[in-house]
């Protein structure tokens, strides 16, 4: 039982020792601090995609918050112009501005 595990580990140690070398020959060389510059780099733009998701996210909430003054803007406006609101709770655009360059003057 002690003879199989050592000769297993035998067999085993030359990847083993030659695996820690390659892994200490490619820690100390600009592959390795490349890859570990990605690696920051990375994590460093997962906090601040999070950070732009909580922007945006109250970005959606003013835009829904001015959406709805909006509306109302537009339903007390048409009241005072005295147009019927339209069904979906939108004033009908039936309202025609004239441009003052083009008023009826006679030529």
């Amino acid at each position: 039982m002690v003879s199989q595990f050592l000769f297993r580990f035998v067999t085993i140690l030359p990847w083993l020792v030659s695996g820690g070398v390659v892994f200490a020959i490619v820690s100390w060389s600009p592959l390795g601090n490349a890859l570990l510059r990605h690696l920051r780099e990375r994590r460093r733009d997962a906090e601040v995609s999070e950070e732009l998701l909580g922007e945006l996210a109250a970005m959606r909430q003013m835009i829904g918050e001015v959406t709805e003054r909006l509306d109302a803007t537009e339903q007390h406006l048409a009241r005072q112009l005295g147009a019927p609101p339209s069904p979906a709770g939108r004033p009908e655009r039936s309202v025609e501005l004239s441009d003052p360059d083009q008023s009826a003057t006679p030529v």
